[in-house]
């Protein structure tokens, strides 16, 4: 099965190609990356700010040549409160989020959104019987037939109290540069987390849980193959 991502990060890489495994379907993963403005607007709320992320990189990998369906885009946000913390800038910024986070609970949510050709087959009762909060757009595309399925998950993570040392030393390594609230569960900052309520694959940039979830009953119901 060919599979598209749109996306240039390992972690989602090696996120899907494992539920696949777990699927026991072999995939033949294709990569893309969509390239949006990803400043959120004034005043946006973090659930809507990572929707809206999450859509627009699909509607902007469909324009690009190359693509095909089924496809994948994400996007993951980090949020204490109202308040979105993305990827930090510079070492001073990264810091910046890392007290913010310290001694605190945050909320991690991911928005997947899928593309797949349009098919005869499908049966939309069933599908939201099982899967009431996935959110369905057909042909928004003038250039491909094809439907979006858009999902959001949380999870919440709680932070020990990180000492101005512990703070500067994982800033020092790099690792939060790259990542949403500046740091990553697969890296060092797992010592910083006293407790997860939801799904870790979540926080490193998939709930694959929730996507292993709608890919299966695709799969089942022969939409995808």
């Amino acid at each position: 099965m060919k599979f598209l991502l749109g996306s240039s990060s390992p972690r989602r890489k090696q996120l899907v190609q494992k539920i696949f495994e777990d699927l026991k379907i072999p995939v033949s993963l294709a990569f893309l990356s969509p390239d949006i403005n990803e400043d959120p607007f004034a005043n946006e709320d973090p659930l809507s700010y990572v929707q809206r992320i999450a859509f627009d990189k699909m509607q902007t990998l469909a324009q690009l040549p190359g693509f095909f369906a089924p496809a994948l885009c994400a996007d993951t946000t980090v949020c204490i409160g109202q308040s979105i913390l993305g990827k930090p800038v510079d070492a001073q910024d990264a810091t910046k989020m890392l007290e913010q986070l310290s001694g605190a609970t945050h909320t991690v949510a991911t928005s997947c959104v899928l593309s797949l050709e349009n098919k005869a087959n499908f049966d939309q009762n069933d599908f939201q019987k099982h899967f009431p909060a996935v959110k369905i757009t057909k042909n928004p595309s003038a250039t491909h037939k094809i439907t979006i399925f858009q999902f959001t998950s949380l999870t919440k993570v709680s932070f020990k109290e990180l000492s101005a040392e512990e703070i500067q030393n994982y800033v020092a390594t790099g690792q939060p540069m790259d990542k949403a609230g500046a740091y990553g569960l697969q890296g060092d900052a797992q010592n910083f987390v006293t407790q997860i309520e939801g799904s870790s694959h979540n926080v490193i940039g998939l709930p694959t849980e929730d996507l292993g979830g709608v890919l299966q009953w695709f799969v089942a119901n022969h939409i995808i193959n």
